[in-house]
């Protein structure tokens, strides 16, 4: 922290001694590393993952905020998030359309143990794979005023803001000093729009554009595509994925995208459509801590998943929710009271549910009956 601090002070005595000269006037100016320190090296690639972030973040963090963080990075709730992502080794390493050349199978002979060893570490990269982006509260807009100094202001018809970027290497993006000069001398910090700009100027990112794509600043464009959203072009993925690339996980741009995109996928009840990728989870945590887990519930049960899903569902909310009214102290009960108590006393959609749950009993216990009449059969 003390460094950043003698850092900005040096940058700040810098500033205060820039003058405009004549070449400059009606254009930004891009003050970079080359002008205000020494020569630096040339900059590294950089592959950035969506649940990176800087270490000093959860101290930004207010405490209503931390408890959303907290939840979903509790173990407990990572456990059943990642039971109800499920693991289909298919389905995660499955062709996706993303406009990227085929590569050809390999066909390898192995023996036992090899194909064992393959296995492992298929599996193991298949967590990787599955690894969710984080659920972060937005962050705040940057306001904080450093100097000002009226003795600079410009008077020319189209003044220019002055963007001054400490390009070091070895330095967070979140960390990197970038301060702007307005054209009535206020010397500032940069705002987020601003420091995105900067950063993706001297520290590009593979895959994210410097201009945003349209649907991620046009309601209409995304709406228009997850209207049109199909399993077989892997629709919600890519816009999720995308917007992964494109924004850091606490970018109200992110958060807006992510939430539009679960909102779509419980309206129509595409649900299995995320199963086994990365964002199932995320999905689940929103529609449950917005308490719109009703239709989800509905899915288990019309997909005879009670035991499993449906039960893990009820565990979640009552973790999110721990005063909620179904929540019970005896942990041997079982999954389809555990199910009904939630239906009977916290679900908004009781009617619709109940009906399903007891459609649900009557057909295991006319299962259970058929099965038990052929083993009599067969003794006989």
């Amino acid at each position: 922290m003390s460094k950043n601090v003698q850092r900005l002070g040096k940058l700040w005595l810098s500033l205060k001694r820039t003058t405009l000269s004549s070449s400059s006037v009606g254009r930004p100016l891009l003050c970079h590393r080359s002008v205000l320190f020494p020569a630096s090296t040339q900059a590294q690639g950089i592959h950035v993952n969506c649940h990176l972030l800087s270490q000093n973040l959860e101290s930004q963090t207010t405490s209503k905020d931390e408890s959303r963080v907290k939840l979903f990075i509790d173990p407990q709730v990572q456990t059943l998030l990642k039971e109800l992502t499920g693991k289909d080794l298919k389905r995660v390493f499955r062709k996706r359309k993303i406009g990227q050349k085929l590569r050809e199978p390999k066909y390898t002979f192995m023996t036992e143990d090899q194909l064992k060893q393959a296995q492992e570490e298929a599996e193991e990269k298949a967590d990787k794979l599955l690894q969710m982006p984080p659920v972060l509260m937005p962050r705040k807009p940057i306001d904080e005023v450093l100097a000002f100094d009226p003795c600079i202001q410009m008077d020319e018809p189209k003044p220019s803001t002055l963007i001054f970027t400490d390009i070091s290497m070895n330095i967070e993006d979140r960390d990197r000093i970038i301060v702007a000069r307005d054209a009535d001398g206020t010397l500032r910090q940069a705002t987020w729009q601003e420091r995105d700009k900067m950063n993706a100027i001297y520290f590009p990112v593979k895959g994210r554009e410097f201009i945003t794509p349209r649907m991620f600043t046009q309601p209409e464009v995304l709406q228009n595509i997850l209207d049109r959203a199909s399993e077989e072009d892997n629709t919600y993925e890519f816009v999720l994925d995308r917007a992964c690339i494109q924004f850091e996980p606490d970018d109200p741009a992110f958060i807006n995208t992510a939430e539009t995109t679960y909102e779509a996928i419980d309206r129509v009840g595409h649900y299995d459509f995320l199963k086994s990728t990365r964002h199932y989870g995320p999905m689940v945590f929103y529609l449950v801590r917005t308490r719109k887990m009703d239709n989800i519930l509905m899915h288990y049960i019309k997909h005879r998943r009670v035991s499993t899903d449906a039960m893990r569902l009820v565990t979640l909310f009552q973790i999110i929710f721990p005063e909620c009214k179904s929540k019970v102290a005896e942990k041997t009960i079982e999954p389809v009271d555990k199910v009904r108590r939630y239906i009977q006393l916290d679900a908004i959609k009781k009617g619709e549910l109940e009906l399903a749950l007891n459609a649900y009993v009557e057909d295991e216990e006319r299962k259970a009956e058929l099965e038990e009449g052929l083993k009599r059969q067969h003794a006989i």
